[in-house]
């Protein structure tokens, strides 16, 4: 596969919000008139060093942070699935390894009611050094 076909590819899958538009721009400005023939593109580095570029914040560590330290990452109406699926990627962005800060982070912005529930298991209680194990509880109880 050569690279404009990888590039087009990899646009292919860009869909949805920012993404969409920055794919059908690429795409209109190669249909018009003056472009045929040419890339956007030169290469797949220079497709990818754009990408980053747009979707890849220098401080993204530090954004995701600031989200966790905050309450802009808690649970609220959503499901445990889609609460937990940001929560680990904000988990990784900010870098965070240490199992005990993962699970009193991901505790603390879970809904009250299954908060509550974990914490007052009989038996079973997840530790608070498995993170993985307060996902499977808070999915269950959800």
């Amino acid at each position: 596969m050569d690279e404009q076909a990888k590039i087009v590819w990899a646009m292919s899958y860009m869909k949805a919000g920012q993404a969409a538009k920055c794919s059908a721009h690429v795409f209109r400005w190669e249909e018009q008139p003056e472009n045929v023939g040419y890339h956007e593109f030169v290469n797949w580095e220079d497709f990818r060093d754009e990408f980053k570029r747009e979707f890849c914040p220098v401080y993204a560590d530090s954004v995701a942070i600031n989200q966790l330290e905050s309450t802009a990452y808690f649970q609220k109406s959503r499901s445990v699935d889609e609460y937990l699926n940001e929560f680990q990627d904000l988990i990784t962005e900010a870098g965070y390894s240490d199992p005990k800060t993962i699970v009193v982070k991901f505790h603390r912005g879970l809904d009250t009611q299954i908060q509550n529930a974990i914490a007052t298991m009989p038996s079973g209680r997840p530790s608070n050094m498995v993170p993985t194990d307060w996902y499977t509880a808070a999915r269950t109880i959800d």
